[in-house]
């Protein structure tokens, strides 16, 4: 999960760049995600080519807890939707 790959950049404290462009997670949870890697990847100074300014991590600090939230339902739709598709495969 997108949780679990950041939660390994964490503690890479020497992190200072990271180009994230055409990650799944990326296309399909717009703009959230960029909000989401900023804050929980403080270490950072540029994300996908772009300077990460204070007000952006002003911004992405006070959208954390929705986002949280955002994530692990997108989590849980997806593992549903994977689940439907192994099963309907199954029946095939």
């Amino acid at each position: 999960t997108l949780e679990e790959s950041i939660d390994n950049l964490v503690s890479r404290q020497h992190l200072r760049e990271l180009y994230m462009m055409g990650n799944p997670s990326q296309m399909d949870w717009d703009p959230g995600f960029k909000d989401y890697v900023i804050h929980r990847l403080p270490q950072l100074e540029s994300l996908d080519g772009t300077h990460i300014t204070k007000s952006m991590r002003i911004v992405a600090a006070q959208a954390y807890p929705r986002l949280e939230l955002e994530l692990k339902q997108k989590a849980a739709e997806c593992r549903v939707r994977k689940a439907a598709e192994a099963e309907q495969e199954a029946a095939e």
